[in-house]
């Protein structure tokens, strides 16, 4: 029997895949209980399951996730977190290797932490004034990192500190470019990314009619926000604003980062 070399690497790709999924039903059936299924953890999971950034193909892919399926959904034998930085990564999954991202029972969204958290950090820990962490917290949310790094502008140079000047120099540009790509596909998706902008700046929530909306896709791939579910657990978000009786939807986009909310309507202000 003989095989091309694309064929022999897809053969010890799924032989590679389907190993793990026998370890991994392996370890479900020794450790797991009705009660107490066991838990399986894998970070980066956009990487993993990303053809693009890995050396998995489609097919591999795709069996390791139905399989994953399997033992969650129809055999209740383990719980399978996929944990994932990229906000892009539910798209990722449908679009690059054709899996149903419908079979995600719950997707939590964690963008930064909640004002009384990042409060107790800044005043309790990092022993800040209140006034400095108020204000820390009106301009940049719950979003720690952003908040050390304007600190360290704070201290490195404070008579000519920006508040905007923390965030990437381009930021602002590139809110303005995904203007720019809407409006180069026509007017009806230019004014269609108009209003999720604005409404993301305003609101911090913009409703969508469906998951596969292509400009919800490209503001999750430039970072700028992620798509939720109304059944998701969404960290921070007022639930009250899925609750609007004008419109039916079950997806909506909502700010990545609660500051990047300024940062759009900076950008919306500097265009016609």
């Amino acid at each position: 029997m003989s095989f091309n070399a694309k064929e022999l690497t897809e053969k010890i790709q799924a032989s590679k895949v389907q190993g793990i999924g026998k370890a991994v039903r392996e370890l479900a059936d020794r450790y797991s209980s009705n009660d107490n299924p066991l838990t399986f953890i894998i970070d980066d999971a956009d990487l993993a399951f990303d053809p693009e950034s890995n050396d998995i193909d489609r097919s591999s892919a795709r069996w390791l996730l139905n399989f994953f399926v399997d033992i969650t959904k129809r055999t209740n034998s383990a719980n399978v977190i996929l944990v994932s930085s990229n906000l892009s990564f539910p798209y990722t999954v449908s679009n690059a290797i054709h899996f149903n991202a419908a079979y995600f029972t719950n997707i939590i969204f964690i963008g930064e932490l909640l004002p009384k958290e990042i409060w107790h950090v800044m005043v309790e820990r990092w022993k800040l004034p209140e006034d400095l962490a108020r204000s820390l917290i009106a301009y940049y949310g719950g979003d720690w990192w952003t908040i050390y790094n304007a600190l360290q502008h704070l201290r490195s140079d404070l008579e000519h500190f920006n508040p905007r000047s923390v965030w990437s120099h381009t930021l602002e540009d590139e809110i303005v470019g995904c203007l720019d790509w809407a409006a180069s596909m026509g007017t009806e998706k230019e004014t269609r990314m108009r209003q999720v902008l604005e409404d993301l700046c305003a609101k911090g929530f913009a409703p969508l009619t469906r998951l596969h909306d292509p400009i919800a896709e490209h503001l999750a791939s430039k970072y700028i926000g992620s798509v939720v579910k109304n059944t998701n657990n969404v960290v921070g978000l007022d639930n009250s604003l899925w609750h609007d009786a004008a419109v039916n939807f079950n997806y909506a986009m909502i700010p990545s980062k609660q500051w990047l909310r300024l940062a759009i309507g900076y950008s919306l202000a500097g265009t016609p």
